[in-house]
Parts: structure tokens; sequence; C-alpha cells
């Protein structure tokens, strides 16, 4: 095989498909870096602190001009009074972090781990208060700092919640909950319970913020999005690479070469096969590790305990959850949207969700990433291998490339069509038009239909 390797790299063809995965990567890199990963200046970290700090003082002002109106017609009591008062020393306190955190900015005695440490956790205890403000422990509902106790403990030096001015636990079954609903406020509940978590990773593991780094995972998690033409784009690769290899072959005629050896069709057939899938891994993966390694060099590789929340019910069920098809990101992994209210689409994921680190993780990804990638080059290898004539078998990778570009993206209603598999790394987080269990077995099927065609139309060997 090692020679049958040589003989296909030295195409230049290969060589071509290989500029354009490794270009694929690069661009994805720098998009990344320009846009996820950027590192804000000064000025622009001041504009969004300055943004924080004047949505607060907002709140502030209207508090304190309202005052008299609020604790009448919201409070009935001396409780509510105090309820209310408890509300407003949390917005003055997160009003004034806002400022303190600006003025460490501008003094420049600080790094910028240590800014994001603490606009991390200024995020955290906010995301905190808006939790139990929306928290009914008579409906079931557990105060958020319950719920994260090992976690709040042991980041208590970070988190510092025992210098806050006012008590987390207090703001729980507030009778005045924001002017909404109990039963509304549920998914708001459960929201804030998911930002917590992410926030308390943040602070456990600073050095692996997923989208905040320009991580080689990161990369990972760009190039495989859905809604990236980058992954689509590497399908299209394998699917011309592996027809248009053939056609050379068969144009060279090298193949008919081949065919002659004392060996049976079937043997010749898959060596090929072998040699050419191999050849189109190897091309995928230089535009995967040209820039990892880049990006590996000058930030690291730390991050691999990152954690993904993915559909507990993926592996082992058909269903995907039904969602609204709006996403927002969980470190490396998406969640979608599950919930509407009056019309509005929440950030909430309402359906159970399991988490998994990122080294659990890849393995998954890796599984249903090689048997898309086996499917899609069997395809165009019998494109390429049993279609005689150059001209159809042209038009023929055209059009498998085209319906594998249109499948990806529109794919609903496509649950046994193993062109519109979507990628990978979205697949195995969940939410998509398929569960994980189901787009292994329709690349399965899909592979052994395909390899069944490739037999059938070698029975009958030809050597024109």
């Amino acid at each position: 095989m090692r020679y049958e390797l040589k003989a296909i790299f030295r195409s230049r063809f290969t060589r071509i498909c290989l500029f354009i995965s490794i270009f694929l990567g690069i661009w994805s890199m720098l998009q990344m870096k320009n846009v996820i990963g950027k590192d804000y200046s000064t000025e622009n970290l001041l504009d969004i602190y300055e943004m924080e700090y004047s949505s607060c003082q907002e709140n502030v002002g209207r508090l304190e001009d309202g005052w008299d109106y609020y604790s009448t017609s919201w409070c009935d009591s001396e409780e509510d009074v105090e309820e209310l008062e408890r509300e407003y020393q949390c917005i003055v306190w997160a009003r004034d972090s806002w400022k303190e955190l600006s003025k460490m900015l501008e003094s420049g005695e600080y790094s910028r781990e240590e800014l994001n440490r603490e606009e991390f956790r200024i995020r955290l205890i906010i995301t905190m208060a808006d939790t139990n403000m929306n928290c009914w422990t008579d409906l079931g509902e557990t105060p958020v700092e319950q719920v994260y106790a090992r976690e709040l403990a042991e980041l208590e030096d970070v988190i510092r919640l025992k210098e806050l001015p006012f008590d987390l636990s207090k703001l729980a079954d507030s009778s005045l909950n924001n002017g909404i609903d109990r039963e509304d406020s549920a998914p708001l509940y459960y929201q804030g319970i998911q930002q917590t978590a992410m926030y308390l990773e943040y602070l456990r593991y600073p050095e692996a913020k997923g989208y905040y780094t320009n991580s080689p995972y990161s990369l990972w998690a760009v190039m495989s999005q859905n809604d990236s033409f980058v992954g689509t784009a590497f399908g299209c690769v394998i699917l011309f690479f592996t027809s248009f290899y053939m056609m050379e072959c068969r144009k060279n005629r090298s193949r008919q070469l081949q065919e002659v050896r004392p060996e049976g069709t079937g043997k010749i057939c898959a060596g090929y096969f072998k040699s050419v899938f191999l050849a189109a891994l190897l091309i995928v993966a230089a535009g995967v590790a040209v820039p990892s390694l880049m990006l590996g060099a000058e930030y690291g590789w730390s991050g691999i305990h990152t954690t993904v929340l993915v559909d507990s019910d993926n592996f082992t069920g058909w269903m995907a959850y039904e969602n609204y098809g709006i996403w927002h990101s969980y470190f490396l992994g998406k969640q979608y949207s599950d919930y509407k209210l009056e019309g509005n689409v929440y950030d909430i994921t309402l359906h159970p969700m399991k988490e998994l680190e990122l080294w659990q993780f890849l393995p998954l990804v890796l599984i249903l990433l090689l048997l898309k990638f086996l499917f899609l080059s069997i395809v165009g290898f019998t494109i390429g291998y049993a279609i005689k004539r150059r001209g159809i078998a042209i038009m023929a990778a055209a059009l498998a490339a085209g319906i594998f570009a249109y499948s990806q993206r529109v794919s609903a209603g496509m649950k046994w069509n193993p062109l519109a598999v979507q990628t990978a790394w979205d697949v195995t987080t969940g939410g998509m038009n398929m569960t994980w269990l189901n787009a292994v077995v329709v690349l399965l099927l899909g592979t052994v239909v395909t390899a069944g065609i490739l037999v059938a139309t070698q029975r009958k060997r030809d050597y024109c």
C-alpha cells in the first residue's frame, strides 16, 4: 500500500485537493482568531464594562426614582419591602463591581487572565441572583447556591460570596419575582442553572474556556459547526477526490494494468479502495492538523477536561429532541432552544442533557466522522470506478456533491438519508435532524448498500 499511496500523492489532482484542504483549515483558523478568539483591546473591554455599568445604573436610577411607588404598589408587607431592598442591593453591587473592574483595567496593574476571572465572577453572581429570583422551592426548585454547594465551596477564594452585601439565599421565593408568573419563571430558573454551571466551569478551568480561547479544540468545534460551510466543503473534497482519481486511473490505464494481475476483481477493487480511502483521510487530516499544530504551538493544548453538554438520549434513542433551531453555545457544544413564551424563543434547553468531558466526547465524534468519510469515499469511489464514460462520471460526481451539499442544508425529514448526516460534532451534541445512533446506523447501511452496488457492477470485468 505504501507504493500505491506514493503514486496517489504524485497525482496533480491529489495535490490540488491537499492544497484546498489545508486552505480550508487555515481559513477556519483565521476566522476563529478574528471573531471567536479575538483578544479585545483595552478600549474594547472598557466599552463592554461601561455598557454593563450603564445598564445597572439605569436600573438603580429607576428603582431610586420610583421607590415610593414600588414600595407601595409592589409590596403588601414589610417582608416585601425587605425583598425589594435586597434586590436593590444586588443591582447596586453589580453596578459598583463593573465600575471597579473598569478601574482595574485602566490601572494596568492586572493581567488579562485576572481581569477575565473577575469578569466571570461578576457574571456568575449576577446569574445566580437572577436564578434565585425565579426560584420557587414549593415547586420543587432548589436555590442555586444549594445546587452547586460543592463547587462554590471549592471556589470560594475566587468567588468570595461571603463578601457580598446581600444574601443570595434570601432572593429565592420572592413574592416580587421580577413580575413574572410562577409557572413562567420555571424555564428562566433552569436557564440560570445552566448558565451558572457554565460560569463555574470557566472559573474552575480558566485555561479551557471553549469559544473564548484560540485552542485547537475550539478550532475543531468551529470547523465542525453545521452552519459553517467548511464541513460541507471537506465532504465535497472527499467525493471529488475519490471519484476523479479513479477516473484518472482509467484514463492513464493504470487501472487496466492492475486488473490483468491474476487476482479476483473484488480483491483488486478492495485494494484500490483501501489506498484511495486512506489517501482521502490523509488529505482531510492535513487540513485539520496544520492549523491545529499552529494553534497548539502558540496557545497550548490545555482544555481537554472542558465540559460538553450532550442530549442524554442521543446514543440510545432514535428521536432527536424537538427545538426551534436557535442555538446557544455551551463551551464547545451547542444547545438548541426548546422553550417559547408569548411568541419569544428563550435561550433555554429544558430537555435533559448529559455532561461529558472533552476527552470522552471526542471518541464519539471520531467514530461518526470516520463512518461519514467512509460512506462519502465509497460513493465517490463507486462513481469513478464503475462508470466507464468520463463525461457521465464527472456529471455523477457533481450531482452527488450537489445532493450532499443540499442535504446538509435542508436536512429536515431526511432521517434515513446518509447524505443528510450533518457534522459529526453537532450530531454528537444532539438536537439535529437525527440522533447519533440514527446517524451511525444510516451511514453503515448506506455504506453497505453502496458497496453492494459496486460489487454488482464488477461481476463482469471490463477492460475498456
